[in-house]
């Protein structure tokens, strides 16, 4: 695990979008390539938020970033956001350690929690956070179709979980 380098976002867009591609089916299709394209778009978020990348063998394999200050949620949380890892490396505990080094910084920075927003349709992702203490947090709930900016289209809902960082 490391902080990326600004010349490999290429190579972690591609790692994200080959993560996200068996999911296309789980949002109508102009919400989905407007959430993969946002989700790819690493420059964009590249000074808001440090992007961690793992590695295997020399390859990015993995990618999360991390947020200081955890978006539109309340004043003290940490955040994490678009977790990806590579088809090939999936199973290997890649996530897992992606997100530990989100939990270790956001702890360091003195956070109080530690947030995310997940689709519930997608398991793997919320049994990995399960298993590392996250819970609902349904107040902080989001709709994907809204904040993507999509009039008409049916509501593609994101759950919040948090993990409580002031107990340990």
């Amino acid at each position: 695990m490391r902080p990326a380098r600004r010349p490999e976002i290429p190579a972690i867009a591609a790692v994200a979008a080959a993560a996200y591609a068996p999911h296309r089916h789980r949002r109508p299709a102009p919400v989905w390539a407007a959430h993969v394209a946002e989700t790819c778009d690493i420059g964009r978020r590249w000074d808001e938020s440090v992007t961690l990348v793992a590695e295997v063998g020399g390859a990015i394999v993995g990618t999360v970033a991390f947020y200081g200050q955890a978006m539109g949620l309340p004043s003290g949380w940490a955040g994490l956001r678009a977790l990806a890892v590579d088809p090939s490396a999936q199973g290997r505990g890649v996530g897992r350690a992606l997100t530990l080094d989100c939990v270790a910084r956001a702890r360091a920075a003195g956070r109080e929690a530690l947030a995310v927003h997940t689709s519930a349709e997608l398991a793997s992702a919320m049994a990995l956070y399960r298993a590392l203490g996250f819970r609902r947090c349904p107040e902080h709930d989001a709709d994907a179709t809204a904040l993507l900016g999509f009039a008409g289209e049916a509501p593609s809902p994101l759950v919040a979980l948090k993990l409580d960082l002031r107990d340990g």
